[in-house]
């Protein structure tokens, strides 16, 4: 959708704008659109599968802020004529970085349609999920069963690695144009500013390389695993006339 979206932005835009310009807003904005349809996607979901109206609204606000900031921080380096070659990767690196964490953490939990078929929310399930990883923490505690090998990052599968070079070789080749014969750049394209070309060639295909490399490397068995701190417990007894309950809570940190 959000693709779609910057795909009929860009055609709209194209009609008033450069060439070179052009180009440029198109091959940053549909990234940048697609990353933030993927994090509105998914607070979205964890709206429809909480019943919590703190939670629900919390995550959906929140998520769409993020969005909005990004998206405007993004607008603003454009309209503005800010510093673009600062803005541009860290509004598309951010946006990755955290669909990345949001991608990684959503595959160590059940579906949706899963969690309908057990008539449980979502909050019900972490209530769970926390319980068993405490209990899987205890017997492997308890077995000397250590889990420090199970890390945070993951290697890059083959078609990732292609892609990385695929992109970062065109980069690198465009800096040495760029220092060697910047001459030759003006000559083949009077039009094209050397801070557009820096961007359109250097930058973007460097971020472009930087995103096929670490898409996929969180391992998201770290955050099942390995995200589990020593758990505190408090032991609490309570007293009506001659009744007496004792309960034990635990919190996961």
């Amino acid at each position: 959708l959000g693709g779609g979206f910057g795909l009929v932005e860009n055609i709209l835009y194209f009609i008033n704008t450069g060439l070179w310009s052009q180009v440029l807003r198109s091959i940053t904005a549909l990234p940048i659109h697609m990353m933030n349809g993927g994090l509105v996607g998914a607070f979205t979901m964890m709206f429809l599968f909480h019943k919590n109206p703190v939670f629900k609204w919390g995550n959906l606000l929140s998520g769409f802020l993020v969005c909005v900031f990004f998206h405007g921080l993004y607008n603003l380096s454009l309209f503005q004529e800010i510093d673009l070659l600062l803005i541009l990767p860290i509004c598309i690196l951010a946006l990755f970085f955290l669909l990345e964490v949001t991608i990684a953490k959503s595959r160590i939990l059940v579906p949706g349609h899963i969690l309908k078929l057990m008539d449980m929310s979502m909050e019900e399930y972490e209530i769970l999920s926390r319980h068993n990883r405490h209990e899987g923490w205890i017997q492997n505690v308890q077995k000397h069963i250590s889990t420090s090998g199970i890390r945070l990052f993951q290697y890059p599968n083959l078609r990732h690695t292609i892609l990385t070079i695929f992109f970062l070789v065109p980069g690198i080749f465009s800096i040495y144009l760029l220092y060697d014969s910047p001459e030759w750049i003006s000559r083949k394209f009077p039009d094209l500013a050397l801070q557009d070309y820096f961007a359109l060639f250097v930058m973007y295909p460097i971020v472009l390389a930087l995103m096929f490399f670490f898409a996929g490397i969180l391992n998201p068995y770290f955050f099942r695993d390995r995200m589990l701190a020593v758990p505190l417990f408090s032991s609490v007894d309570m007293h009506v006339g001659n009744k007496e309950e004792n309960s034990a809570i635990f919190h996961i940190k």
